[in-house]
């Protein structure tokens, strides 16, 4: 199953939020932080899981700028830290739509 973990501080610290499977956040202000500060423009770090593609974009709405994660990813600090307001989590590489094998 695919996740994203995100982290409030560089270096995968401070507080984090872990979203499990595929989805597509439009708006962060729609999430908080576990101690209940806002999540949008509030992500510095973050882990990608096994089998997980990520975009964030700097506004909601999957506008503006936008930086792509890959299976493993960990990067102690984003390009667009403290700035992401919405985010994709994919099960498969964005572009690619998984074709289900035919059954006999």
């Amino acid at each position: 199953m695919a996740w994203l973990r995100v982290h409030s501080y560089d270096n995968l610290g401070g507080e984090e939020v872990t979203f499990n499977g595929a989805q597509q956040i439009a708006n962060l202000n729609d999430h908080t932080l576990p101690k209940g500060g806002p999540l949008n423009d509030n992500i510095s770090s973050l882990e990608v899981g096994p089998g997980t593609w990520v975009t964030l974009w700097e506004a909601a709405g999957f506008s503006g700028r936008y930086e792509n994660y890959f299976p493993g990813d960990a990067p102690s600090r984003i390009w667009l830290s403290n700035s992401s307001s919405s985010i994709r989590i994919f099960d498969f590489p964005p572009g690619y739509e998984p074709v289900e094998e035919a059954t006999e």
